[in-house]
């Protein structure tokens, strides 16, 4: 699979859907942006997607869509 550069377009939509919260940092990764909360990822964009960290039943709800 051939890389895909992140949009920058796509850079403050991550942002603006990230918790308003002050224990949330963000980092450059990659070209792209990622998000993190005591020291763990939980969320960033790679390519055209985003990627979220989930747990528990709303992890296994993800997991079982198409």
């Amino acid at each position: 699979m051939a890389w895909v550069k992140i949009p920058p377009e796509h850079h403050p939509l991550f942002m603006a859907a990230l918790p308003k919260d002050p224990r949330v940092e963000t980092m450059k990764m990659f070209g792209g942006v990622a998000a993190k909360a005591n020291g763990h990822m939980f969320a960033g964009l790679f390519g055209r997607s985003a990627i979220v960290a989930l747990d528990g039943p709303a992890r296994e709800e993800a997991l079982a869509l198409e």
